[in-house]
């Protein structure tokens, strides 16, 4: 992707955005919508908007087969899965929006908004996260070592 494509991209997404907060949340807090960054410990994330005190929203634009099958499911898209269950852990918020966007819909279908809540998800998924954090948390500790040690004098 160069930069024109990318600009468009984060420009398309920011009308998204809006778009979401007029036609769904309110209550939106403008200056946290976009490059909200909520750090916890070693880890993350960034989720697309905070909404009051204890909400999140993650947008994500796609392609009409996509949409189709979110609005059948009536569910997340499995594939972002883990992306809701670790905003909604490290962030400690209560629920997530997940919602799924698509231009080649008629005008009032082209949001489709699935909210999880926390209790939705079994406390071992949240487990799941946890033992993944620390092992990717070695790993990183391990290359550390390693580039810090290593010897650049052969050369």
């Amino acid at each position: 992707m160069n930069f024109k494509e990318s600009e468009l991209v984060r420009v398309e997404k920011k009308e998204l955005v809006e778009k979401v907060v007029e036609n769904h949340h309110c209550d939106l807090c403008g200056d946290k919508l976009l490059n909200s960054f909520i750090e916890s410990g070693f880890v993350g994330i960034s989720p697309d908007g905070l909404v009051d005190d204890d909400g999140i929203i993650e947008i994500k634009s796609v392609i009409a087969s996509v949409h189709y099958a979110n609005i059948k499911r009536q569910a997340i898209d499995p594939a972002y899965k883990w992306q809701c269950i670790g905003n909604l852990k490290f962030s400690g918020r209560d629920w997530i929006d997940f919602i799924s966007f698509c231009s080649d819909f008629p005008i009032d279908k082209q949001l489709f908004i699935y909210r999880i809540k926390k209790e939705m998800f079994e406390e071992n998924e949240f487990a799941m996260i946890d033992d993944r954090v620390n092992q990717f948390k070695a790993l990183v500790d391990d290359s550390k070592h390693n580039i810090l040690n290593s010897n650049y004098d052969n050369y």
